[in-house]
């Protein structure tokens, strides 16, 4: 991501939708909201697009944010502990390592969305 011109940037996170055949259980919480039986997965992926971390098994409905926030990565991220010491000096600001999200992630010190 350096390279990119973002160089405190530990990786990109977003989810997307698996189709499913609709459960027996629940059927309507595997539906989402383009209509389909789903789970969701959401990814972390570096720099060059390996998985850093996946979660998956939500049910289609369950927006992005609540997977997000129920999920060990948002934990480990909020405890300081998924990017251990890693921060960087610009001019004479710290700045922590920090992820990108679209605009369903929460803004946090350590999760970058667009404004």
């Amino acid at each position: 991501f350096a390279a990119m011109g973002f160089p405190n940037c530990g990786g990109a996170i977003d989810g997307t939708h698996i189709p499913i055949l609709g459960p027996d259980h629940q059927a309507s919480q595997y539906i989402n909201r383009k209509g389909y039986f789903s789970m969701v997965l959401q990814a972390l992926v570096d720099h060059k697009g390996p998985f850093t971390n996946i979660n998956v098994g939500w049910p289609g409905k369950v927006h992005d944010t609540l997977v997000f926030r129920n999920s060990g990565l948002f934990r480990r991220l909020q405890e300081g502990i998924y990017f251990p010491d890693q921060k960087i000096t610009v001019g004479d600001v710290e700045m922590p390592i920090v992820i990108l999200g679209d605009p369903a992630y929460p803004l946090m010190p350590w999760l970058m969305k667009p404004y």
